[in-house]
Order: structure tokens, then sequence, then C-alpha cells
């Protein structure tokens, strides 16, 4: 293969933090297991599914992310590359959302708060729109001040800032 965009190397970055983030969950799946190995007489078609599922979905959320944020050429060459990149990223995710079926059900009960979550919605909303606040409250307060913000906007307006901010949610 020849050279690679080197735009492009911004995505193994993403690789990593894909499972650097899904790690905890990771990590207190394969404990569970060894803590408590038994496994039930549960099928195995319901988890494999799960995991397609979360492996095409979050590949394809990493495919778009990589369309929208960096447009690389779109040659042969990227485009293998990015959905191989995208797989890879897509792993974590896929055997997260697999275990919450899983035969173990020590597993199940320790994954069960993603299918239901526990506690009042407001803490999820406040959870998910803290972050985003305070960089924005952060943004008027200095200009208020005549002073730059610490980070630049993305260049996005209208519906792509939608997209933009839906996408990097659900990821």
């Amino acid at each position: 293969m020849g050279s690679m965009d080197p735009s492009l190397s911004l995505y193994y970055a993403g690789v990593i933090s894909a499972w650097g983030a899904f790690g905890p969950a990771l990590a207190g799946i394969f404990i569970t297991r060894l803590v408590s190995p038994n496994q039930s007489d549960k099928g195995r078609k319901v988890p494999l599914l799960a995991f397609l599922l979360g492996l095409v979905v979050s590949a394809l959320v990493f495919l778009l992310l990589a369309w929208m944020q960096v447009s690389p050429p779109w040659t042969q060459e990227t485009v293998i590359w990015l959905i191989l990149m995208g797989l890879l990223s897509a792993i974590p995710p896929g055997f997260v959302i697999s275990s919450v079926y899983s035969r173990n059900e020590a597993v199940r009960d320790y994954l069960q708060s993603l299918i239901k979550p526990r506690g009042s919605a407001v803490y999820y909303l406040f959870a998910l729109l803290i972050i985003p606040s305070t960089f924005w409250l952060g943004s008027v307060i200095s200009e208020a001040f005549g002073q730059a913000a610490f980070y630049e906007t993305p260049p996005l307006h209208g519906w792509d800032a939608v997209r933009f901010v839906v996408i990097a949610f659900i990821t």
C-alpha cells in the first residue's frame, strides 16, 4: 500500500479511544465471569445478533464521523482503511451490547442498567448536557470579557451542527 493520508492518522486515536472508553465495562464483564463462571442453557443466537447489530451500528457511526470530520480523498485504499478501523473500534461496544444478553446470569445482572436505567431521567439528561453546557457557558463568559474561548468552535452551521452533535453523543 502507498502512503496514507495524514488526516486519517487521527482515526488511530479513535480506535484506541473506543477500546479505552469501553475498558471499564469490558473489565467488569471479565471479572464478573471469573467470579461467577456459571453458564445457563440459554441459546447463543440473541447474543450473537446483538453483537452483530452493535458492531454494524458502531462501525457506521465511525464511518459517518470520518465522512463529516475529515472528508478524506475516497480512494479504494482509504475506504478499506476506514472500514478496518471502523470495525476495530466497533468490537468493544458490540461485545458489551452482546454481554447484556449473556448466558452468564451474573454478567446479565451486572449490565442490566443498560436495558433498564436506574434513577430519574433528569439525572441522565443532566449528564448528557453538562459538558456541552460548560463549554458553551465558558465561551459566553470569555466573550463577555473580551477574551477568546480556549477552543475553536467547529465550522458547522445549521443541520451540519445538529448532525455532528447527535453523532458525537451517540459515540
